[in-house]
């Protein structure tokens, strides 16, 4: 091989992030190089086109590959709880669990991509249990749809959590919403005998 290239060589926001195409490499009959590009587009909603060109040391045409990418607008994801509770658990016994369920709504026309969720420390997301329940590494919104998570807190002490709950795709970043708990102990009654 004599290597690869993409035309135009300056080639608007497609570059070659690695290849093992490079001069000088030898394939058999039925082997195989790779080479990995990389689409980073400056303008949304703007098809952009190249080619990738890979050269063999004989006199064999170049093998060329045409490329085709458009930009999009970067999303954004809403999160909000249901029901009037907010976002404060409340005080809560120790070794007790109290559930919220947080919306999470992708109010763009572009896909969200996959979502990922993480809570901080107190706070976990339970099993997802329900046909609109979003899944990490899994769930993906399109316009408008949206997708539930029930958050729970079970307080590991004595102590006021100021937490949050973070969902992030690569498409939209992240956003969080603020989660505030108070782990409580049991209040210790004592019962005195009365004296004559």
């Amino acid at each position: 091989l004599v290597g690869s290239r993409l035309e135009p060589a300056a080639a608007e926001a497609f570059s070659i992030e690695s290849s093992d195409c490079g001069a000088g490499r030898v394939l058999d009959a039925g082997a195989a190089c790779l080479v990995q590009l990389e689409f980073r587009p400056g303008i949304a909603n703007q098809e952009l086109t190249a080619e990738l060109v890979t050269e063999a040391a004989a006199a064999a045409a170049p093998l060329r590959v045409a490329l085709r990418g458009t930009g999009l607008e970067p999303g954004r994801l809403e999160l909000a709880v249901e029901g009037e509770s907010g976002a404060d658990f409340g005080e809560v016994l120790l070794e007790s669990t109290v559930s919220r369920v947080v919306r999470v709504v992708n109010p763009t026309a572009q896909p969200s991509g996959v979502l990922d969720m993480s809570v901080s420390e107190g706070f976990a997301v339970a099993p997802p249990a329900s046909p609109e329940a979003c899944v990490a590494g899994s769930t993906s919104l399109g316009e408008g749809q949206s997708c539930t998570l029930e958050v729970q807190f079970t307080p590991p002490r004595r102590e006021l959590f100021d937490g949050s709950l973070t969902v992030s795709s690569a498409l939209t970043g992240s956003k969080s919403l603020a989660l505030v708990a108070r782990g409580i102990i049991p209040a210790a009654v004592e019962v005195a005998p009365e004296l004559d």
